[in-house]
């Protein structure tokens, strides 16, 4: 905080507060931003939990995404509607190539801090669709049976473990 030479104690406080209540309203922004995604999972999982829908308004997975998910499902069981509602929120427009603004890769959208896993597991290429989505499934399989809940499961996927468990 820089402050203004020969201000009086009451102006330096008064800026001091100015500049926490900045910060807390950053943090309240980042926790919503964060909530909403969580949200757009819960509404995802609700479009592909076997609803009918008209066929209009259903979702059409390009088939290598498909089969990706059914192979990654039974490697890693778990349902497939809720790697298919993670890709809806992480990539809506099934692109393997796209790179986030915060370095997330691929379908799935896997984080560069996770890279170090993804290698390790014995995957090579974040935009393979294949790779993505299996190694996506994994750890969307860690976090439900770290958590055994599907909402803190999908949020510690979308925000990472130490972000979530600060919510």
């Amino acid at each position: 905080i820089a402050l203004k030479l020969g201000c009086s104690e009451e102006e330096k406080e008064s800026e001091i507060k100015g500049v926490i209540v900045m910060k807390e309203k950053r943090s309240m922004m980042r926790s919503l931003r964060h909530l909403f995604s969580l949200f757009c999972v819960m509404i995802c999982c609700a479009l592909v939990s076997g609803t009918t829908y008209p066929e209009s308004e259903r979702v059409v997975f390009p088939p290598r995404i498909e089969r990706a998910v059914e192979m990654a499902t039974k490697k890693h069981p778990i349902p497939a509607k809720y790697v298919f509602a993670m890709i809806l929120v992480e990539n809506d427009q099934f692109d393997p190539y796209l790179r986030s603004e915060t370095q997330d890769s691929g379908i799935t959208q896997i984080n560069d801090a996770n890279l170090g896993d993804f290698r390790s597991a014995g995957f090579e290429n974040v935009f393979n669709v294949e790779e993505n989505v299996e190694f996506g499934t994994m750890r969307l399989k860690w976090a439900y049976d770290k958590y055994q809940d599907w909402h803190k499961a999908f949020m510690v996927y979308n925000m990472g473990e130490g972000r979530a468990q600060k919510l």
